[in-house]
């Protein structure tokens, strides 16, 4: 269980986690133009981006921030298959 002490010092780096989730989202895409391609590493960073908004949401902070951020999470990885929304927007110009 998370005591009350753990939660605020979480809720301190409130937007460290969202500049990470940020920062996550853009691995795929610079490992894709390196040549590194594949299901697995984009599986692997979208697990990672759902631990990160589990954080998130245990924070306190930002709540719906981190609901949305996990809901377009699986939208954009069943629907476009990107480990996170940053990904989608990414490669909107190159589909554009």
């Amino acid at each position: 269980m998370i005591k009350g002490f753990d939660i605020q010092r979480l809720a301190e780096r409130a937007p460290v986690l969202i500049a990470t989730s940020i920062l996550l989202g853009m691995v795929p895409q610079v490992l894709r133009m390196s040549g590194i391609n594949g299901f697995y590493i984009c599986l692997t960073i979208f697990l990672l981006n759902l631990a990160l908004c589990t954080v998130g949401l245990a924070s306190g902070k930002f709540r719906l921030f981190w609901l949305l951020w996990a809901a377009a999470s699986i939208a954009s990885f069943i629907l476009f298959g990107m480990a996170t929304p940053v990904g989608v927007v990414l490669t909107l110009p190159i589909i554009v």
